[in-house]
C-alpha cells in the first residue's frame, strides 16, 4: 500500500462523540456513532466542516470518535466532547472505496505497517472532507500516527497547516 509522511504543525481542535468497543464484534456500533454525529453536528459552533474518524487502540478496546474540526471551542451539544490532536506526524494512506469497506482496508494498513518498518504512536484517522457524502465509491485520507522513532526525513514530509 501507498503511502506518503506528512507533518500537522498546528494543534486540531474537535467535537463530537466517541465510544468505547470491542474490535471486530462491535464495529456497527460505529455506523450508529456517526448517524447520531450527522444527525447533530450543524449544533456545533466554529465548525470548518471537515470530520474525523478517530480510532484508539488499546488491544481488542477501541475508542472510537465521530468528530468535527472547530476553529475555537464554543457552543455544541451537552452530550458532545472535545479533543485536540496535537502536532504530530503521520504516515497518510488512501482508501479508495465505500465507506462499508474502510475497516477493510483499516487492516490492510496494520498489515503494511510493520513490512514497511512503521510503528505506530497513536490513533489512526480518517479524514472526511466537507464535500464527502457517504454514498458509493470515495476516497478518504487515513492518517496512522507515528511514533517518534519513524520521523522521516525534513525532504520527505509534507507540510499541512
Amino acid at each position: 500500500m501507498k503511502y506518503d509522511f506528512i507533518d500537522k504543525t498546528e494543534p486540531t481542535k474537535c467535537v463530537g462523540y466517541s465510544i468505547h468497543i470491542k474490535m471486530p464484534e462491535e464495529r456497527e456500533k460505529i455506523f450508529a456513532l456517526w448517524e447520531r454525529f450527522n444527525q447533530n453536528k450543524d449544533k456545533i459552533e466554529n465548525s470548518l466542516g471537515t470530520s474525523y474518524g478517530i480510532s484508539e487502540f488499546n488491544g481488542e478496546d477501541v475508542k472510537y470518535s465521530a468528530m468535527m474540526e472547530v476553529s475555537d471551542f464554543g457552543e455544541k451539544p451537552e452530550d458532545m466532547t472535545t479533543m485536540v490532536l496535537t502536532p504530530r506526524s503521520y504516515a497518510q494512506f488512501v482508501h479508495d472505496g465505500t465507506v462499508q469497506e474502510i475497516g477493510s482496508t483499516c487492516n490492510l494498513i496494520f498489515d503494511e505497517v510493520p513490512k514497511a518498518g512503521l510503528k505506530p504512536g497513536g490513533p489512526l484517522i480518517e479524514v472526511y472532507s466537507k464535500n464527502f457524502k457517504g454514498l458509493g465509491r470515495e476516497e478518504v485520507p487515513i492518517l496512522l500516527t507515528l511514533s517518534n522513532e519513524n520521523k522521516p526525513a525534513a525532504s520527505d514530509s509534507l507540510k499541512h497547516n
